[in-house]
């Protein structure tokens, strides 16, 4: 007889589930806020609120449907107390901001915004009139709550330069060579200078066709790409009508002629939008010129501000352009602009004086200079320039000093002498009885009291900054003085102190040096 045995075989499943556990991100409160430089072109800093909790203690803003889950940055008002604070998507696509002052621990609300941005549903503040070096606290949340990434930026409008007025035709636009802080208005002098081109049926490729908007004072820069695609932020900054700027990227087939190819989105808000708005072009060729054309809509009146973000020929310049740093420390130089190619005057603080970062070592205490040359880029722009950095080396860390003087001295007799040992850079504050100063390092001939005793002589160095002292303290020893009687027979003499006393010399005084040198 056959048996047959069944088996069945189980299998055992062991089921492991994981989850991920963020911490709080280091800004979720305002008294760890990121601090975010104010610049002049719009450089945005990534940021996320991943794990972020509710601020205690301080009342929702009161816009953007807040529920919580914020974080925080603060800023420094800069010199003109301008600031346009902007927001850009990335996995939250509807963010809300507000801005406040004071301290961290007591803010007051300033300005909340949902979606004020040309950056789709996301939030922009722009801010006039604040107190230049007082900080302010930015607060960012998810619309209706929620966490993820997105980017903020704090622009201020740059300093106008020494620029030439636009162009008022396109054959006359005016190169510009640098557009951080080009300044402009669109004059009621300036005449429309606009063509047509045919193309298609009764088509129109020319500036008038291809333009977004009608054109009445027109003028027109010129600049040549030094890369693929640009970007800069327009601030209009007064209007007389309040229609605001339109704006127009474009090269033409002929010079100034026939058909017009735009760049970038055609700007016609027919508004005077708050502070900067940033516009871009791609599609650009490396070396070619290109065309801006600047209008007045409906012939408005404006002043406005250029502050280039890339794409540009950007003038020379070094990062940081001045500095002070302790001696014996290093400064990282980065020079930026011209045609990306640097060479640096020879200096044997460099690491070396080839490229766009170099290591400078100063050697000694002092002021030391570092220059770097580069080319334009720009055919339109001077060949070459250079740029200089001024970095100052001052002692820091501690300072020694030790006083001593040149006594004891003898009561109403003798005059003194100070001393301080050398702190370099030091600056010397002596103070002392019968008020006693002097800036001098040894002061000498100092003229001591007149009454025996201990007087303190105290000296200050201020080194760069650091504060050290000594004293040192001046013995002024009593007058020594006293008689000496003594009887001698008739014929008789003695000496004393080296002098002979006899019957024809019975009295004298004598001078003598004690033990204390008095």
């Amino acid at each position: 007889m056959n048996y047959f045995l069944k088996f069945i075989f189980g299998t055992l499943f062991t089921v492991f589930t994981t989850s991920q556990v963020f911490a709080q991100p280091a800004n979720d409160e305002p008294c760890t806020a990121i601090p975010l430089n104010v610049q002049t072109n719009c450089n945005y800093f990534a940021a996320d609120n991943i794990a972020a909790t509710n601020s205690s203690g301080i009342p929702a803003p009161g816009c953007a449907n807040y529920i919580g889950q914020d974080v925080w940055f603060s800023f420094v008002a800069p010199a003109n107390g301008i600031v346009s604070i902007n927001s850009l998507a990335g996995t939250i696509t509807d963010g809300g901001m507000a801005v406040y002052s004071g301290s961290c621990g007591s803010l007051s609300l300033i300005e909340c915004d949902d979606s004020d941005s040309e950056n789709g549903s996301m939030p922009k503040i722009v801010l006039n009139g604040l107190i230049p070096g007082n900080t302010l606290f930015i607060r960012f949340w998810d619309y209706g709550g929620g966490t993820g990434t997105f980017s903020l930026c704090v622009a201020t409008m740059p300093d106008c330069g020494s620029n030439p007025a636009a162009g008022n035709t396109c054959a006359t636009a005016t190169p510009i060579c640098d557009f951080n802080g080009y300044c402009g208005n669109t004059s009621g002098s300036y005449t429309n200078n606009s063509w047509s081109s045919s193309c298609g049926f009764f088509g129109d490729c020319g500036l008038t066709g291809e333009f977004c908007g009608t054109i009445e004072n027109n003028s027109f820069l010129s600049f040549v790409a030094s890369a693929t695609t640009i970007s800069f932020d327009l601030w209009v900054t007064s209007s007389v009508q309040g229609y605001g700027i339109q704006l127009f990227i474009f090269q033409s087939a002929g010079a100034c002629s026939g058909d017009v190819t735009s760049f970038g989105p055609c700007y016609n808000p027919s508004v005077v939008e708050p502070g900067a708005v940033t516009i871009s072009a791609g599609g650009l060729t490396i070396g070619d010129t290109y065309y801006i054309m600047i209008d007045g809509q409906a012939g408005d009146v404006c002043d406005y501000v250029i502050g280039a973000n890339s794409g540009f020929n950007l003038p020379l310049s070094i990062s940081p352009i001045t500095d002070s740093i302790c001696d014996g420390n290093q400064v990282v130089l980065t020079a930026s602009g011209g045609d990306g190619i640097y060479n640096w005057n020879a200096n044997p603080d460099l690491n070396t004086t080839i490229g766009a970062i170099v290591t400078a070592t100063p050697s000694s205490i002092g002021i030391h200079n570092y220059t770097v040359n580069s080319l334009t880029g720009n055919p339109l722009c001077p060949a070459s320039s250079s740029a200089t950095a001024t970095i100052t080396v001052s002692p820091c860390g501690t300072c020694s000093v030790i006083a001593t003087n040149s006594g004891p001295v003898c009561f109403s007799r003798d005059t003194i002498d100070l001393f301080a040992t050398n702190v370099i850079g030091g600056t010397y504050s002596w103070t002392g009885p019968n008020g006693f100063t002097s800036s001098n390092q040894n002061p000498s001939d100092v003229i001591p009291p007149n009454i025996a005793g201990n007087y303190n002589y105290t000296v200050t160095v201020d080194s760069a900054g650091i504060i050290c002292t000594s004293t040192t303290i001046l013995i002024v020893n009593p007058p020594i003085t006293g008689t000496l009687d003594s009887t001698i027979c008739n014929g008789a003499s003695f000496v004393f102190n080296g002098t002979t006393y006899d019957a024809s010399n019975l009295t004298g005084n004598e001078i003598l040096t004690a033990a204390n040198g008095c």
